[in-house]
């Protein structure tokens, strides 16, 4: 199933939705789809709902290709933070990995792994807090 996202410019939350197999062409496309989307405005804080994921489809060299597209996205919308939500050890787990193959890429960016929705939509809502009091 395609990776889904839903943008509310006015919190500047990037809602996204996985379930499924999540395959590395999905991931890519939604790269590329919110670089190029004009809704999603900069500074925006990704969330990422990866509780219905029932398989990642990946090997290697298609792993290689995905911290471009990230960077790419993430730079040009200037994402403040990303933070994978997993409800489960098994989508805990997708998440860490794909938390340490990413943060190589970029050591700098706010990234981070909860275990609720709740604490993802809460953790968002402080990182905003803390960069605009900034």
């Amino acid at each position: 199933m395609p990776v889904k996202y839903r943008y509310n410019p006015k919190a500047r939350i990037l809602e996204v939705e996985c379930s499924g197999v999540l395959v590395v062409d999905e991931i890519m496309q939604y790269f590329e789809d919110i670089r190029n989307d004009p809704s999603v405005t900069k500074e925006a804080i990704e969330l990422v709902d990866l509780s219905r994921v029932r398989h990642f489809n990946v090997d290697f060299k298609d792993a290689s290709s995905m911290p471009a597209g990230y960077v790419s996205a993430h730079v040009a919308k200037e994402i403040r933070a990303t933070i994978l939500f997993g409800a489960n050890s098994l989508n805990e787990g997708l998440a860490e990995l794909i938390k340490a193959h990413f943060l190589h890429s970029m050591p700098d960016h706010f990234f981070t792994v909860v275990k609720t929705w709740d604490e993802a939509q809460s953790l968002a809502a402080h990182v905003h807090t803390q960069r605009d009091s900034a």
